[in-house]
Parts: C-alpha cells; sequence; structure tokens
C-alpha cells in the first residue's frame, strides 16, 4: 500500500492527552511573549506552544526557530514535541532532512504515548528516499495509527474507500474519525454526502458539517453553506 502525506487542517498543538491540550491551549492563545517568558523558564509545554506558533510563520528562520524550540521540549519528555521534532526531521522543515533522527524522535513520541507518531512512521518507512524504506513496517504502522482513530490514518483509509469506487457511504465511519479530529476535508466530505440525499434532515446534517469547516477556515465550505437552502 503507498501513501500520500496528507496534510490535514489538524493544529500542531493537537494532543492525545486531554489535559496537556487544555493547557497547550491555554498557552497558545494568552499573550506570545508570556509564553515566550515560559518557555525560556524551561517549561516544555510553553516551548511546545512556541514552536506550534512559529510553525505557522511562512519564513524559514521561523521555521528553524520553531524546530529549535520543539527539539528542547522533546528533550524535556513532552510527547508531542518528540512527535513535531521527528516529522520536522522527515520532511526538512526548520532542519535539513534526517530519517535516522526522524526515526529516533519518532519512537520516543511513540513511547510516550503520541498516537499521531505511529501515522509519521508509516510515512517515514513508505518514502523511498528513505535508506530504511520498508513497506511492510509501514503498513504495519499506519493499521495501528488507524486502531487509534488517529485522524489522518482514518482520512487515508476513508480516500482508499472512495478511490475504490466504493463509495463515500461505505468511508463515513473514517471520514467522521478524521473530520472529528479536526480534519477539514473529511468535513467536506460528509457534507457533500448529505447534501446528495435532498431530504430536509441529511441537509441540516450538511450545514452542521460545513460549518464545523467553516469555523477552521474553509472558505470552500463558505460557498457550499452559503448555496445551502
Amino acid at each position: 500500500m503507498a501513501f500520500v502525506f496528507i496534510q490535514p487542517s489538524l493544529s500542531w498543538a493537537q494532543s492525545d492527552d486531554t489535559a496537556s491540550q487544555q493547557q497547550q491551549i491555554k498557552l497558545l492563545e494568552q499573550n506570545f511573549t508570556t509564553t515566550l517568558e515560559l518557555a525560556r523558564e524551561g517549561n516544555p509545554e510553553a516551548m511546545y506552544a512556541v514552536a506550534v506558533r512559529l510553525m505557522d510563520e511562512k519564513s524559514d528562520i521561523y521555521h528553524q526557530d520553531a524546530f529549535g524550540w520543539a527539539l528542547n521540549a522533546a528533550r524535556a519528555g513532552h510527547p508531542k514535541a518528540a512527535e513535531m521534532t521527528g516529522r520536522l526531521y522527515r520532511i526538512g522543515m526548520g532542519v535539513d532532512v534526517n530519517y535516522v533522527k526522524s526515526r529516533k524522535w519518532l519512537l520516543r513520541a511513540l513511547s510516550r504515548g503520541a498516537i499521531g507518531a505511529h501515522f509519521e512512521l508509516a510515512l517515514l518507512y513508505a518514502d523511498e528516499d528513505n535508506p530504511s524504506f520498508d513497506k511492510d513496517e509501514a503498513a504495519v504502522h499506519m493499521a495501528n495509527a488507524l486502531k487509534k482513530s488517529e485522524p489522518r490514518a482514518c482520512l487515508v483509509a476513508a480516500k482508499s474507500k472512495i478511490d475504490s469506487d466504493l463509495g463515500i457511504r461505505k468511508a463515513l465511519k473514517e471520514l467522521t474519525c478524521a473530520a472529528n479530529g479536526g480534519i477539514v476535508t473529511a468535513m467536506i466530505y460528509i457534507a457533500d454526502y448529505y447534501i446528495s440525499k435532498r431530504s430536509p434532515n441529511a441537509t441540516f446534517q450538511a450545514k452542521q458539517w460545513l460549518q464545523k469547516a467553516v469555523d477552521a477556515g474553509s472558505q470552500d465550505a463558505l460557498k457550499k453553506l452559503a448555496e445551502l437552502p
């Protein structure tokens, strides 16, 4: 099975731990200077929040700084920061591509409970430029990511069904998993499915999903929502 990286509408700050996620959201929403001060004091959550904020910038300079903060937080034991560090090493953002270090940090992230690491490891092993390319290992990690309802893995599974002409209805379970994980593409797929049903309840469902996509910043969803009765 070949895997294609999907850029989801998922915040870097998404966490597998509810308490950690709430703390990250608080840090991201507060004054950046305050968060930066906490990061400089050695707070791993603040370090990760700074990395997340900097990754939203377009400049490579900011991405390099983001990598540095993510690496520091990862070294301090932060699960999502370890995943982020592994991913940045994999794609070469803010740092040169390094498959060995990517694997090291992704395995650490996995041991710390970051379920997204399974998906990242699947992509790492599926990369034919990686000297450790292993499609069987990639499939194992993708299957594990799907078992844990990792949103990006759910979207991969859903698109596989859709592309195999099984239709959106057969992929609704996986699409819902992806949509609940914040992936806008999945939200719009589900909305399109309900729009095709042409019933008052289906239209209501479509509007609900389109509104979620709009709230996540989708202009396409906004246009679709405006066209519904």
